[in-house]
């Protein structure tokens, strides 16, 4: 604990020692750890630390001291003893190095009638309640901030009995639909294969490690090229724009003269390879959130070189139906890989943009937009993710990462609670950072994480 604050400027404590404390036969030195006075036991001397340092203790009903002030060079000690005429120590004084003190003595001084004596003193009990009143103020905020950290780690340890129990639950579901959709993946892929359908199963085979990666403006660029060259409807023209057909897939295509309803199928078999793309993203990822979830007080997953901005486009894969309402605006800049977890990575994405989204769509925001930017920053990865959405009010905006808070104001979800507090772990867990800045119409999450070295 710092020492009690002297406010008495050193011209006062010379005319004072001048004054009262110039006799060189009231003077002792303590060596380390001497006791100058007990806590409760009479004092009738006001002490001036000449040179050295003194530490107050004072015992608590459980029987532990506590330091509660410290007394260095040009400050006084015994301040209420003396001048209260109860005479007795309000704490323990004990030396903290060797100290040399200078007292005048109750016995001396008549203090009814010596009011010069209390005159000039008056500052030094001035001080010495100003002391007091601070010590009382940084011992109620260190408190305070004590009972935080207690209540702080209540709740994780309770986050920690929850997590168990939904694992538990959720550990056999989640492997079995994981197991199956491999399984289905598998057989659907020999089942295709199958059909002497080389052009369509290359498609499939495309889409189920691909998925569907062109954008919107892409497709339909795509779809005038492909009603250009193949001269077919513009409904058809549009889902196959979604295939991120090559040129030579359009040669192929006019060579083999394709029929409307052979172009149909095709775009079937490429419908139901991103179907189980996503299925098998979708699983994978179930799995890491649920392992996420059962390691929520364990700091080390095992991790490798990841692309941050592949694990961006699968949480959008995952989120692809709530994102059909929103223009989401992708702003890569090919950034290294960091050395991390993918599924942990995807796991902040996904829950960062779905509150975007789910604030955008709630406030019903006329074009709502969510920005995905990337960018290297020194030696860090830094990913914004911004909305133009109604904002996040400051009561909330200051506590959103606390673990219990679930909040619905005005009509707006946040969707605030586990998702966010995990997502602060798991950036904290990479010795990188989360910040929130909000104001209505622009809201951006950003995130640094530290690259390859």
């Amino acid at each position: 604990m710092e020492g009690q604050r002297n406010i008495l400027d050193t011209q006062y404590i010379d005319r004072l020692s001048e004054m009262y404390f110039s006799d060189v036969s009231s003077r002792i030195t303590l060596e380390t750890g001497e006791i100058l006075m007990k806590q409760n036991h009479e004092n009738k001397r006001l002490y001036l630390v000449l040179e050295g340092m003194l530490a107050g203790y004072r015992e608590n009903d459980s029987g532990s001291k506590q330091e509660i002030l410290r007394a260095g060079k040009g400050m006084f000690a015994g301040v209420h003893s003396f001048f209260s005429k109860s005479y007795s120590s309000y704490a323990e004084l004990v030396a903290r190095e060797p100290t040399k003190l200078a007292y005048i003595d109750a016995n001396d001084f008549d203090l009814e009638g010596h009011k010069k004596l209390a005159q000039d003193f008056v500052p030094v009990i001035v001080n010495e309640l100003t002391s007091r009143q601070l010590l009382m103020q940084r011992v109620m905020t260190e408190k305070e901030a004590a009972l935080k950290n207690l209540m702080h780690s209540e709740k994780m340890a309770t986050l920690g009995q929850m997590a168990a129990g939904l694992a538990h639950e959720l550990n056999n579901a989640i492997g079995v639909l994981k197991g199956n959709t491999e399984w289905l993946s598998d057989s659907i892929k020999n089942l295709f294969q199958s059909l002497d359908k080389p052009f369509s199963y290359e498609i499939f085979l495309k889409a189920i490690e691909e998925g569907q990666i062109i954008s919107s403006d892409e497709a339909r660029n795509q779809r005038d090229r492909l009603i250009s060259k193949l001269g077919i409807s513009t409904g058809l023209a549009k889902k196959l724009a979604r295939l991120n057909i090559t040129d030579d897939d359009i040669k192929q295509l006019q060579k083999q003269q394709k029929s409307p309803g052979e172009l149909e199928k095709i775009f079937r078999f490429w419908e139901i390879g991103t179907t189980l793309h996503d299925m098998l993203i979708a699983s994978s990822h179930a799995g890491y959130v649920l392992n996420s979830v059962k390691q929520l007080a364990v700091t080390h997953q095992e991790r490798k070189p990841v692309n941050i901005e592949q694990t961006l486009e699968e949480s959008l894969i995952l989120l692809k139906t709530l994102i059909r309402q929103v223009d989401i605006q992708k702003k890569f800049n090919n950034i290294p890989t960091i050395y991390g977890n993918g599924g942990e990575l995807v796991q902040i994405w996904v829950n960062i943009i779905k509150n975007a989204c789910e604030s955008l769509l709630n406030a019903k925001t006329t074009n709502p937009a969510v920005i995905i930017e990337t960018q290297k920053k020194d030696s860090m990865a830094m990913i914004n993710i911004k909305d133009n959405g109604p904002g996040i009010p400051d009561d909330l905006r200051k506590k959103i990462f606390q673990p219990n808070v679930t909040t619905k104001k005005g009509g707006l979800s946040f969707g605030l609670g586990l998702g966010l507090s995990i997502v602060q772990r798991l950036v904290e867990s990479y010795e990188g950072s989360i910040d929130v800045k909000s104001k209505p119409g622009d809201t951006t999450f950003t995130i640094l994480l530290p690259l390859n070295n």
